[in-house]
């Protein structure tokens, strides 16, 4: 059954473009590292200020939510159904 109510679409590259957290530039270079570097750098930007020492982050614990919230979001930028 079609529903005529129009969705707007949702996309994660034009939402963080909009609050300029990032540009073309930005996307072109991320698109050239593998998921595994981009973890794995995230991971090394947030431990700087405690010179790579992970106090407090129950990471281990923590992964699947992290992927799964990664995921939705993903499926909800590319998807055209609604939600």
């Amino acid at each position: 059954m079609h529903n005529p109510i129009p969705r707007k679409a949702y996309s994660v590259s034009k939402k963080l473009k909009k609050e300029n957290k990032i540009n073309d530039n930005f996307e072109v270079q991320l698109s050239q590292l593998s998921l595994e570097e981009v973890i794995a750098l995230k991971l090394e930007l947030a431990t700087r200020e405690t010179k790579g020492k992970y106090f407090g982050f129950q990471l281990w614990q923590k992964i699947p939510f992290i992927i799964k919230d990664a995921l939705l979001k993903a499926a909800v930028s590319g998807s055209t159904t609604r939600k």
